[in-house]
C-alpha cells in the first residue's frame, strides 16, 4: 500500500508486516531498506498523537543521534488522513535484558559497554531538550555482537513542543523503572500517568530509571530495590507461630527509599544471585547511593549520563581478569574473584534445593514408612534424609532379659508338668484323663496369659 509523507513523498510498504502490536502494525519500505513505517489501528490515530509527532519532527537530533534512536522521521497519511510514521530500521537487536541473561555469555566490561552506550543515547535525547519517560528494558534494545545501544518506541515520550511549549504526555511506565517521586505523586493524587498534574516525567525520573538500568548490568541482572527474606533472621518468629516475614516489593521499596544493597533492615537480605555491593569501586557505590538515597529528597542530586559514563570508562580500565575463569572479570580493588564466588554460593544452593527435593519425593511416593511390618512412622518424622524409629518399651535393654526370664520359666514348668503327667499316669489310671484335662487347660491359660504380656 501506497501512503504519502508530509511533504508528498510516497511510502510503498511491503507485505507482510514485520510486527503487530496493541497500536498498529510495521512494514518494511520499498526501495527505502534502512527504515520503517508504523501505521496505527483506526482509534490511535488521535490528533494528540499526529500532533506530537509532528512536534518530535521539528526537533534536531544528531546524526550519530539517530543510529541510537528510533525517532520519526516523516508523517504519513492516506486520503489525506494521518495514519502513522516512518522511523529507522533497527537489526539484530535483543532487549537490554537479555544481556544479562543465561542467553550471552557476556563479560563485565562487555556490560559495561551497553551501560555506556545506553548513557549516551539518553544523553542525546536530554540535548535534544526532550524526555524518555518509559525507560523500561523493552523499550531499549541492544545489538549483541556490537553492543550498540537503540532507543524504541520514542512516540510514548514526554515530549514538548518547542515553538509552543505545550506538552504531549508519556502516559505509561513500568513501577520497577518509575521514580519514587512520580509514584508518589500517583498515590497521593489518586492519578495515573494520563491524569496526573504536571510535572510527572522529567529529566531526574529518566535518570532515575539510567541507575537502575546500571545497577542491573553491574549486578548480574538484579534490580537495585529488590531483596528477600533472610530464613537465619527468621527462624525464630516463624517458630513462635507468628505471621510469616514477607519481602517488601521493588516498587514498595523505591517509594519508600529503602536501598537494599546499602541499608539494613532485621529479616531482609539481598538477593542471592547479586554480588556484594562491595565489589563495586567506590566511586560507582557514591553514585548509587546519590541516585537512590540521596535523590529521594532531591533529585537533582542523582548522577547525570555523562557523569555515569566517565565513572564507567575508569570502571572498565580498571578490571582484572580472573585466573580461573577469563569470562570473570572485576574490580581490582577486589583480592578474589566476586563472581567465582557467587558461582559457589548458587551451587551450594542448588544443591540444598536438590536435596529439599529428593526429600520431598520420597514423602510424595510413600507417606508412611514401615520397619519390619511392625512400627508405623509418620512423614512428619522424617528430617534431613534421615529416618527416626519412635521409642517403645521394646527398645529398652531391660525388657529384653525380663522376657528372656519369662520363657525360660514357661519352658521349665512345660518339662515338669509334663513328666509329672507321665508319673501320675502310670501310678492312677483311672483319674488320668480328668486329671490331665485340667493341667492340659492350666498350660494353655499360661500360654495364653504370655502372649498377653508380650503385646
Amino acid at each position: 500500500m501506497i501512503y504519502i509523507g508530509r511533504q508528498g513523498k510516497q511510502y510503498n510498504t511491503i507485505e507482510p508486516a514485520l510486527g503487530k502490536g496493541g497500536e498498529g502494525a510495521v512494514y518494511r519500505l520499498s526501495g527505502v531498506p534502512d527504515y520503517v513505517l508504523k501505521v496505527y489501528r483506526d482509534e490511535k490515530r488521535t490528533e494528540t498523537r499526529h500532533r506530537k509527532l509532528l512536534a518530535m519532527i521539528s526537533t534536531p537530533l544528531s546524526p550519530s543521534a539517530m543510529s541510537q534512536v528510533t525517532w520519526p522521521v516523516d508523517v504519513v497519511y492516506s486520503g489525506g488522513s494521518f495514519v502513522g510514521y516512518v522511523m529507522p530500521m533497527i537489526k539484530n537487536h535483543e532487549d537490554l535484558n537479555a544481556m544479562y541473561s543465561d542467553k550471552y555469555q557476556t563479560t563485565l566490561s562487555d556490560r559495561i559497554t551497553i551501560a555506556k552506550n545506553l548513557c549516551a543515547a539518553i544523553n542525546a535525547i536530554h540535548n535534544a531538550g526532550q524526555i524518555c519517560g518509559d525507560l523500561n528494558p523493552k523499550n531499549v534494545v541492544v545489538d549483541p555482537i556490537s553492543a550498540r545501544v537503540t532507543l524504541v518506541d520514542t512516540d510514548s515520550y514526554h515530549i514538548s513542543d518547542q515553538r509552543t511549549a505545550k506538552i504531549y504526555r508519556c502516559e505509561v511506565g513500568l513501577p520497577e523503572y518509575l521514580a519514587p517521586e512520580i509514584q508518589n505523586k500517583l498515590k497521593r493524587e489518586g492519578a495515573d500517568l494520563r491524569t496526573a498534574s504536571f510535572p510527572t516525567f522529567t529529566k531526574n525520573t529518566d535518570l532515575f530509571a539510567l541507575a537502575v538500568h546500571v545497577f542491573a548490568l553491574l549486578m548480574n541482572g538484579c534490580h537495585p530495590f529488590a531483596c528477600a527474606v533472610g530464613n537465619k533472621d527468621n527462624i525464630g518468629p516463624l517458630s513462635n507461630g507468628q505471621p510469616s516475614v514477607t519481602a517488601p516489593q521493588p516498587i514498595d521499596n523505591i517509594c519508600n527509599r529503602f536501598f537494599p544493597f546499602y541499608q539494613r533492615k532485621q529479616g531482609i537480605v539481598t538477593p542471592r544471585y547479586a554480588p556484594d555491593f562491595m565489589s563495586l569501586p567506590s566511586e560507582m557505590r557514591d553514585l548509587f547511593v546519590r541516585a537512590f538515597m540521596e535523590g529521594f529528597d532531591d533529585p537533582e542530586r542523582r548522577p547525570d549520563t555523562v557523569e555515569w559514563y566517565n565513572a564507567l570508562s575508569k570502571m572498565q580500565q580498571n578490571l582484572t581478569v580472573c585466573k580461573k575463569d577469563k569470562h570473570h572479570m572485576y574490580s581490582n580493588h577486589l583480592r578474589k574473584c566476586p563472581w567465582c564466588e557467587l558461582n559457589n554460593t548458587m551451587q551450594a544452593f542448588s544443591a540444598a534445593v536438590a536435596a529439599t527435593q529428593n526429600t520431598q519425593r520420597v514423602v510424595q511416593n510413600d507417606s508412611h514408612l514401615q520397619t519390619n511390618g511392625a512400627t508405623t512412622i509418620s512423614t512428619q518424622q522424617i528430617s534431613n534424609n534421615t529416618v527416626n524409629i519412635p521409642d517403645s518399651i521394646w527398645s529398652k535393654p531391660w525388657m529384653f532379659w525380663l522376657l528372656t526370664v519369662v520363657i525360660a520359666i514357661g519352658i521349665q514348668a512345660f518339662v515338669w508338668l509334663q513328666w509329672g503327667d507321665q508319673i501320675i499316669s502310670s501310678l492312677f489310671t483311672e483319674s488320668s484323663s480328668s486329671s490331665g484335662l485340667g493341667i492340659a487347660s492350666g498350660i494353655s491359660n499360661c500360654a495364653a496369659s504370655t502372649e498377653i504380656g508380650r503385646a
